[in-house]
């Protein structure tokens, strides 16, 4: 049996699909400024939402291609980046950017009343592409195992 078969195709993709309707909508919110966002709470929670069901559906992903095809299990969502890198499938570079927002997502689901609205808006602005990237990773994956 070749590894291709050991993923769960169908998962991989249910999950890209949030990740995608996910940074849709972040990417809606993009254009606004931080003042229209800071000042708008329905926004910017709306914002730190998408960020959170995107972030958690690229570690599922991670979790899932590393479980399957390395056989490990991160002790934290952060490591999961850093085992895809000792795979092959990403950069040292990309893989700490990915631990990053694993990272940001912590910090919105556990210290939500200590998140600095500017760093949301700083990651609406410049942190987007991080995730889309790697639905690229996830296709390459899927189309070429």
């Amino acid at each position: 049996m070749s590894k291709y078969r050991e993923l769960n195709i169908e998962r991989l993709k249910a999950l890209s699909e949030e990740v995608r309707k996910a940074v849709d909508a972040l990417t809606g919110y993009a254009d606004l400024s931080e003042t229209e966002i800071i000042s708008n709470k329905t926004v910017l929670n709306a914002i730190k939402y998408n960020f959170i069901v995107a972030i958690q559906a690229v570690i599922d992903i991670c979790h899932h291609i590393v479980a399957r095809l390395a056989g490990k299990v991160p002790d934290e969502y952060g490591e999961c980046f850093l085992i895809l890198k000792d795979m092959g499938y990403i950069d040292a570079q990309y893989a700490v950017r990915l631990k990053s927002m694993a990272g940001f997502r912590n910090i919105l689901i556990h210290l939500y009343h200590e998140v600095d609205d500017r760093r949301v808006v700083k990651h609406l602005k410049e942190d987007i592409s991080v995730i889309e990237d790697f639905l690229k990773v996830v296709k390459r994956l899927i189309e070429n195992p």
